[in-house]
This record gives C-alpha cells, sequence and structure tokens, in this order.
C-alpha cells in the first residue's frame, strides 16, 4: 500500500494531518543510506542496538507524515525533510521542511511529529497547527 503514495504529486485535502505506517517485518534494507544524511543518522548514536532499527523506521515514516500532511508526499526525494531532533522519551521527531517556497507557501520550516511502535507496526502522525 505504501507505494502507491510515492511520488504520485499533490495528494487529497489532508485536513491537516499526515499519517504514515510502515510494517517492522517488511525488508528496509537500504533505508538509512538513502534515507538519511550524516546528521539524520548522528541523532541515533545512542540508541540502543536493539532500538534503532524501530527508531530509524519512525524517523522515516516522520518524513511520509510531513509529506503527506503538506500535500506533496516525498516528491521523489526524502530529503526535502530533514529529521533536525529526536526526542525518544516523548516521542517525538522534528522534522525540517526543505521544499522550495516556490512549491509550498509553508510559513513554518519545521514541523514536530507523534511517532511511535506497536505489534509490528510504525507509525507517524503530523498535525499542521490551525486545522
Amino acid at each position: 500500500m505504501r507505494e502507491q503514495f510515492r511520488g504520485t504529486g499533490r495528494s487529497e485535502a489532508s485536513h491537516g494531518v499526515g499519517i504514515d505506517v510502515a510494517a517492522q517485518f517488511e525488508s528496509h534494507e537500504g533505508l538509512a543510506e538513502g534515507g538519511f544524511v550524516s546528521t539524520e543518522m548522528a541523532l541515533l548514536e545512542d540508541c540502543p542496538g536493539e532500538e534503532r532499527s524501530d527508531w530509524l523506521l519512525r524517523l522515516w515514516c516522520a518524513k511520509e507524515s510531513v509529506g503527506k500532511v503538506l500535500g506533496f508526499g516525498l516528491m521523489g526525494n526524502p530529503l526535502n525533510y530533514l529529521v533536525r531532533r529526536v526526542d525518544r522519551g516523548a516521542s517525538v521527531v522534528e522534522v525540517e521542511i526543505k521544499l522550495e517556497s516556490s512549491v509550498t507557501p509553508q510559513s513554518k520550516t519545521r514541523m514536530a511529529v507523534n511517532v511511535g511502535s506497536d505489534r509490528g507496526m510504525t507509525f507517524a502522525v503530523a498535525h499542521r497547527e490551525g486545522n
């Protein structure tokens, strides 16, 4: 189901909420190399090894959910959104929006995203304030 949303351009109105869900049992090989820059990966340096893959998937879902709340998806490049802060205790990820202002008239450049895992699924919920 995830594939149908990639690269489709502007999506239908999101009503200010973007949600992404990924199955933990699916292969996520290459996600770290293709989806994140070194500064993002450094945010997980102190993450215990057994939790690292879960948190990496949470960061990915956070990027996807921000793209969905904006109505653009990843636009073929996950680096359009950069993870700038991770609060593992509160399960919150802060994502910086790197899209050009000509693409989206977004006044906010960062968005807090709630992330989590349950029953083999990883999820992220982004909410645009004011909606």
